[in-house]
C-alpha cells in the first residue's frame, strides 16, 4: 500500500511508539499525590517543557494539552471572545475548526471579517490590515493550509498584529514538525498544533497561549493544565507527542529537503499530463494539489485505491462533504474544477518507486476518461 494522505494523519514514528510501549503497563494518574501520581506529573511536565523550547517559547508562556487542533483552535477563538472585543478577522482559507467556531460565535453578537488570498492562496496584507480596528478581539491566520500547502508569511502577520495591539493565532497544524516555526519570532500569541501530523499519535494535541494573555478553560472540571483544561491527562498521548515533535524538529532540514525532491518529482510528472493545473503557490514540501480538467476526483480516488495508493480529494475532516473545496473557491476555482482536484501529501516515508508509480497510475487512468 502507498500512502500520500500525509496531511490526513501520519505514521507514528520510532520516538513516539517508544514513549507509547513504555507507558503502556503505567497506571499513574498525574493528579494523584503517591509515587506514581508524581512520576506521571513529571512526565508531562518535562514534555511541556520540551514542546515549548521547539516552538520557541518562553518558560513562563502557557502551553495546554488538548485532544487534538480542532480544540485547541476551539479554546484560541473563545479566549479571544472574553477579551470584551466583538471582532474576529480569520482568513478565507481556514480550517473549518476555525472556520465554523468563528461563525458560531457570530450568533453570539461577534463581528467575523474574513480576509481574502490572492490565486496562490496567500493573504492580503493591506486588506488586513484595513480590518484590524480598535474592537479587534483576535486574527486567526492558519501557518500552513492543510488543502493546498500554501504557507502565509507569519512573521509579516505577527508584526502587523503587534503593532495594532492584536492577539495573533495561528493554527500550525500542519506547520509544526515540518517548517521552523518561532512564536517568539514570528510575535505569534496563540499557536495551535496536533501530534498525529508529525509522527505522533491521533487525539493528542497542544495550545500554545503567550504569558501576557489571560487564558481561559474552554472544558471545565478540574484542576489539571493549570486549571486550563480540565479532565484526567493523557500521558502516553502527550509523551508521545513530545518524543514525536522532538524527532520530527531534529530531522527537519533533512526531510524537507528530501520530501521536496519527491513533490518535484511528482508535480513535474502530473504536470505534463493534459489539462493538469497545480494550485496554491509558496507550497509547503510534501502538500501538491492538482486539478484533472474533466474528471471526476472522486472516481480517481476510488480507482487509486484500487491499485493501492491513498490519496484524497482534500480535508479528512470534510470527506463526506460532496461540495466543492472552500479553500479551492477561495482561490478563484470554479466548482467544476474544484471537485476535479486532488490533493497528494507526501512524507519522508515515501520513495522515488512510489512517485513513479502514482505518476503511471494516474496519467493511465487519465487516458481511460
Amino acid at each position: 500500500m502507498i500512502y500520500v494522505d500525509n496531511a490526513a494523519t501520519t505514521k507514528i514514528c520510532q520516538a513516539a511508539k517508544k514513549e507509547i510501549t513504555d507507558l503502556l503497563d503505567f497506571c499513574g494518574n498525574a493528579s494523584s499525590s503517591h509515587h506514581m501520581g508524581i512520576i506521571a506529573s513529571q512526565k508531562i511536565r518535562a514534555a511541556r517543557k520540551t514542546v515549548k523550547e521547539l516552538i520557541g517559547a518562553s518558560e513562563n508562556d502557557n502551553l495546554i494539552f488538548t485532544s487534538g487542533g480542532s480544540e485547541a483552535n476551539n479554546q484560541a477563538l473563545h479566549i479571544a471572545s472574553l477579551t470584551g472585543k466583538k471582532r474576529i478577522i480569520i482568513s478565507s482559507i481556514e480550517h473549518s475548526s476555525v472556520f465554523n467556531t468563528a461563525f458560531n460565535l457570530e450568533n453570539h453578537g461577534f463581528e467575523i471579517k474574513t480576509v481574502g488570498v490572492d490565486k496562490n492562496g496567500i493573504v492580503n496584507l493591506d486588506e488586513l490590515k484595513s480590518l484590524i480596528n480598535n474592537d479587534t478581539a483576535i486574527v486567526s491566520i492558519m501557518a500552513v493550509n492543510n488543502e493546498i500547502g500554501t504557507v502565509q508569511p507569519l512573521k509579516e502577520i505577527g508584526a502587523l498584529c503587534k503593532e495594532k495591539g492584536v492577539i495573533f493565532h495561528t493554527d500550525a497544524v500542519a506547520a509544526i514538525g515540518h517548517l521552523n516555526i518561532d512564536v517568539n519570532k514570528m510575535n505569534v500569541g496563540m499557536l495551535s498544533l496536533s501530534a498525529h501530523k508529525f509522527g505522533g499519535m491521533q487525539g493528542v494535541g497542544a495550545l500554545y497561549i503567550r504569558e501576557d494573555i489571560s487564558a481561559r478553560p474552554l472544558i471545565f472540571g478540574g484542576a489539571q493544565e493549570n486549571k486550563l483544561r480540565a479532565g484526567t491527562e493523557n500521558l502516553i498521548g502527550i509523551a508521545s507527542l513530545s518524543a514525536a515533535l522532538k524527532d520530527a524538529c531534529t530531522h527537519l532540514d533533512e526531510r524537507k529537503e528530501y520530501v521536496s525532491k519527491l513533490s518535484k518529482s511528482l508535480s513535474d510528472r502530473l504536470l505534463k499530463l493534459q489539462n493538469v493545473i497545480l494550485n496554491g503557490g509558496n507550497r509547503s514540501d510534501g502538500i501538491i494539489n492538482v486539478t484533472f480538467k474533466g474528471i471526476s476526483a472522486e472516481a480517481m480516488l476510488l480507482h487509486l485505491d484500487g491499485k493501492g495508493i491513498c490519496a484524497s480529494t482534500g480535508a479528512a475532516c470534510n470527506s463526506n462533504d460532496k461540495a466543492p473545496s472552500r479553500v479551492l473557491k477561495a482561490l478563484g476555482i470554479s466548482d467544476e474544477d474544484a471537485l476535479s482536484s486532488m490533493r497528494f501529501s507526501l512524507s519522508h516515508e515515501n520513495t522515488e518507486e512510489e512517485i513513479g508509480y502514482i505518476a503511471k497510475t494516474v496519467e493511465s487512468f487519465c487516458k481511460t476518461i
